[in-house]
């Protein structure tokens, strides 16, 4: 007699931090966040600024509600937050000391990410 294991817990989307970005609200600007930074990589483009990606949202055809740095910021963190991206301090933005104390990341795809991105593809 043959055992059957039981089967697998099926786990919802929004179960996988990773796979949050496609779930919530605003999903639609989070993916156009994470196509950006899927395409820069396929360029070979590892790292990019807040600056930088707002630049290349607004010159790419992607639906997305980012008007300014600070909304920018804010889905950024979410994204950090749920894995699919890391960020670390950029000390290329400091002109003066009191851009020192500002928080300006460089942003990058984490392996998580790029998997997730290429899941929903």
């Amino acid at each position: 007699m043959s055992v059957v294991p039981p089967p697998l817990p099926r786990r919802v989307l929004r179960h996988v931090a990773a796979f949050q970005y496609v779930t919530v609200e605003n999903a639609p600007t989070y993916r156009a966040i994470m196509q950006i930074f899927f395409d820069a990589r396929q360029g070979y483009i590892i790292e990019l600024r807040g600056r930088e990606i707002l630049e290349r949202l607004a010159a790419s055809p992607l639906h997305h509600e980012i008007s300014d740095e600070a909304a920018l910021e804010y889905h950024l963190g979410q994204l950090v937050v749920w894995g699919n991206l890391a960020h670390a301090h950029d000390p290329g933005a400091v002109s003066r000391l009191e851009d020192f104390y500002k928080k300006r990341f460089l942003y990058h795809l984490t392996p998580v990410g790029e998997a997730a991105h290429r899941a929903v593809l």
